[in-house]
């Protein structure tokens, strides 16, 4: 099955921003490693540019985690595994005529007992 290229398109925009958030993620992390050495350093740090780098660090891991919770459910909506996924009716329906059409073929050529006793 040709993969449909807007769930292709889904996947790079999902990629990128994942990078870009990765990105970001180091750069705060980075950016507290510095603190903490200055911290430790003796040196002090205004508290104003320790909450600044904790809320750049707070805002970068929830657009992480948000990104990569949207890209799971892109993928568990487009593979029809979450009840929200949109139910595909001739899908089901082929399935179950195609299980009804194997058990009577089973039962035709006597490979499965039909239950009638005589």
């Amino acid at each position: 099955m040709a993969e449909d290229p807007s769930d292709r398109l889904n996947t790079e925009n999902a990629r990128w921003l994942l990078r870009n958030s990765e990105e970001a993620m180091r750069d705060v992390l980075q950016a507290l490693d510095v603190l903490r050495a200055r911290i430790v350093g003796g040196e002090d740090v205004p508290p104003a540019e320790l909450t600044r780098a904790l809320t750049a660090f707070a805002q970068a891991r929830t657009r992480l985690t948000e990104e990569v919770t949207r890209h799971e459910d892109r993928i568990l909506l487009a593979t029809k595994r979450i009840a929200s996924a949109p139910l595909d009716f001739e899908d089901i329906r082929a399935s179950i005529g195609g299980k009804i059409d194997r058990i009577r073929a089973d039962l035709d050529a006597g490979a499965v007992s039909d239950g009638a006793e005589h």
